[in-house]
């Protein structure tokens, strides 16, 4: 037993030591082997350890983990970075190194960045008069208001309609023929 002002700090058993206070590290490091575990929590509920090959930040008895930043910001770094479920089942998220940015629903990739843009797999919904803005200012909508499907320019210019010169469009029930306007 060690004490300090006549409290005790520090008990040796046969099995290890135990620590009855805080335990502060002004220089250096704690050192484990591989597959030791600091474990914390009454239960052993939460882990951390190496096992040789990978590391681990382990949730144990299905408790919740929660990583908090505050408000600072929350860094997750390596040359890819998954979220999905134990063991790699089902992928929520995939991050690769310098390609896509995949997101997933029910283990489907719905979305993936490309080179160009992004790619979609499956319908893009929105809801009534939410637009689909395109042009540098959003200065040409297409949307739904619940009654009337509208197509908008919100800028001068005019809206051209381009199709091949034997095309017919067909607008509200009234056929029109479509012009071939070469602006080559």
């Amino acid at each position: 037993e060690l004490y300090y002002d006549n409290v005790k700090k520090l008990q040796t058993y046969s099995s290890g030591v135990e620590l009855l206070g805080n335990l502060w590290l002004q220089s250096g490091g704690v050192y484990q082997n591989d597959n030791v575990k600091t474990t914390y929590g009454t239960g052993g509920d939460f882990q951390i350890y190496h096992d040789g090959s990978q590391n681990w930040i382990d949730s144990v008895n299905n408790h919740t983990l929660i990583v908090r930043a505050g408000t600072g910001d929350a860094f997750f770094q390596g040359n890819n970075v998954y979220l999905g479920t134990e063991g790699g089942g089902e992928k929520f998220i995939d991050c690769h190194k310098d390609a896509a940015v995949e997101i997933y629903y029910d283990n489907v990739k719905k979305l993936e960045t490309t080179s160009v843009g992004i790619s979609v797999d499956g319908d893009i919904i929105l809801a009534d008069n939410k637009r689909l803005r395109l042009g540098d200012g959003g200065d040409f909508d297409l949307y739904h208001t619940g009654s009337a499907h509208k197509i908008a320019c919100a800028a001068t210019g005019s809206l051209h309609i381009q199709a091949s010169a034997t095309e017919i469009l067909n607008v509200a029930g009234t056929q029109f023929q479509a012009k071939f306007i070469d602006h080559g």
